[in-house]
């Protein structure tokens, strides 16, 4: 198992591995560990997005069913759906889903546009600028 966790620490960084190869006396300064976590959030920020967006879909989905559902119990006349048991169990099972695909999806997609803008910069600056051409004009830029 440690010729696993050293071949691993081999990938990291010099100072990581520094760090971890030389254990140091008492009082001794430790290497501090560079990295640039922020960048890597911002990288990774379209994770909980997607998946926040998936989520906000498939709990759109399940409300339109379950409206669906509802319109079939309440449009025909009194007594013309034969399994109405069963079909309000399902329209309440798809409004739960729905009400908790909501919620996930909102809380994934606040928590990945925080982890895109709270990320930490990359190494462009943003920019803006105005591009004349000989039949229009555009906007240009660079997001961070």
């Amino acid at each position: 198992m440690f010729e696993a966790l050293a071949r691993a620490a081999e990938k990291l960084s010099p100072a990581f591995q520094a760090a971890v190869r030389k254990p140091s006396a008492p009082g001794a300064a430790t290497p501090a560990v560079q990295g640039n976590s922020g960048a890597s959030l911002r990288r990774l920020a379209f994770v909980p997005l997607a998946l926040g967006v998936a989520s906000l879909v498939a709990g759109g989905v399940c409300f339109g069913v379950s409206k669906g559902i509802y319109g079939t119990l309440t449009g025909g006349p009194p007594g013309s759906v034969t399994n109405a048991d069963a079909l309000v169990s399902q329209g309440k099972l798809l409004q739960g889903l729905s009400a908790v695909l909501f919620t996930v999806g909102a809380a994934a997609a606040v928590a990945g546009g925080l982890m895109f803008v709270l990320g930490g910069s990359d190494d462009k600056s943003p920019s803006a600028g105005v591009v004349f051409t000989g039949n229009g004009a555009g906007l240009v830029g660079v997001f961070p």
